[in-house]
Formats: structure tokens, sequence, C-alpha cells
């Protein structure tokens, strides 16, 4: 019942790379069907592909290079799609477009890094204020538009509040897990010790021939007659 950072940080890299393989996959997907019907320039979408799948493959490599434990993985994925995730935010007319960034920051939390979410937390916002004044001064600069701006800015906030909560909340139960397993090693242990000083074994016997140990003091009457004691 012992805790292995190694292991936890190796499970947490497969489940990150699953999850952002098949958004990658989505996301291409939808923005090549609106660029197959002119919804989305060609130009842009050529990048929208690069910027998708670079940061990807260079995880990959990071994976086999590094060993499946690294930590620069969540580096990669974080910084790799947060340019992506920027890139597309000013190139797109739909106001939820940021709501994009939400299922690669929710996976975020399996890495249980405050500060790190903290961090990411804040280039997010940085990201959707930047992405904001671009748009306003690209013309959509609405009432509707502005409005639309509070709102994004408002859900990422609340949201990396919510995620660093969770986390809080998650090492709470590591550190109750860990003094738990602690105890009970501990026990085991003063138990063994107890057993092989106190208690001696002694050797019994059976009708078969085979033979076991058994401590004297824990014996039943019945058993205690059979061996002569």
């Amino acid at each position: 019942m012992t805790y292995d950072e190694n292991a936890f940080k190796e499970k947490a890299n497969r489940k990150a790379r699953k999850i952002w393989i098949v958004f990658a996959v989505l996301l291409s997907a939808n923005y090549g069907a609106d660029t197959a019907n002119g919804l989305y320039p060609a130009g842009s979408y050529i990048i929208f592909l690069l910027l998708c799948w670079l940061p990807l493959i260079i995880g990959e490599i990071l994976l086999r290079v590094k060993g499946w434990s690294t930590q620069f993985y969540r580096r990669d994925l974080a910084i790799g799609y947060g340019i992506f995730y920027t890139f597309v935010i000013c190139t797109t007319d739909s106001p939820i477009a940021f709501a994009y960034v939400l299922p690669v920051t929710s996976l975020l939390v399996i890495y249980k890094n405050r500060q790190f979410m903290i961090r990411c937390g804040i280039v997010n916002a940085v990201v959707i204020v930047g992405a904001a004044v671009y748009r306003y001064m690209s013309g959509f600069n609405s009432a509707a538009d502005l409005k639309n701006y509070q709102i994004q800015l408002s859900c990422i906030i609340l949201c990396y509040i919510c995620y660093v909560m969770s986390i809080r909340k998650a090492e709470i139960i590591k550190d109750v897990y860990t003094i738990i397993s602690s105890n009970i090693i501990l026990q085991k242990n003063c138990l063994n010790h107890f057993l092989s000083v106190s208690l001696p074994n002694k050797l019994k016997k059976q009708k078969d021939g085979s033979k076991e140990y058994q401590p004297t003091g824990h014996r039943k009457p019945e058993l205690r007659k059979i061996v002569g004691e």
C-alpha cells in the first residue's frame, strides 16, 4: 500500500496522451469540414494542423526518450496546446471557441499540482484578454461581443478556481492515504517482531507427515493434548 510517484506520473501521462489525441482528431475533423464548406480559410487550416499535431508529436518523442513518467510531458501539453488554443480563438468567429481549452485544462487536474494549475490559469486568462483585444481591434466590438468577452473571462476564472479546489481535496486524500499506509506497515512490523520474540514457534507433526509452525500461546486445549504440552 505504498505510494509510487513514478507510477502515478506514468498513469497520468498515459491518460493525458489518450485524451489529447482524441481531442486533436475531433478538432481537426471539425475544422476540416468547415474548411471544405468554405467556412474556414484553407491557409489558416494548414497552420491549425501544424500547431495542433506538432506539440503532440513532440510529446510522443519525449515519452519515448525520457520515459513515460517524465514531467516534461505535461509542460509540452500545456505550452503546445496553449499556443494552438491562442491561434484558434483568434481565428474563429464562434464566441464559444474559448471553451476548447476546458477539456484539456480539466485533464491537467490528474497531475495534482496546484502551482502548475495556477500558472496555467493565469496564462489562460491573459490569452482570453489578449484575444478579446485582438478581436475588438478587428471589428468585433458590438455590445454583444463585449458581453461575450466578459462571459468568457469569468467562465475561465471560475473553472480554474474549481480546478485548484479539486486538487487541494485530492492532496488531502493523498496525505491521509500515505499516513494510513505508513501506520499499517508500522503495526505489521511491530506484530511480526512481537511474534518472533515472545511467541516461539513449535513444530507439530500432523497425520499426513507435514509440518507447520503454530504459536504455542495460541493453541487450543485439544491441540495441546495432542502435542503433549
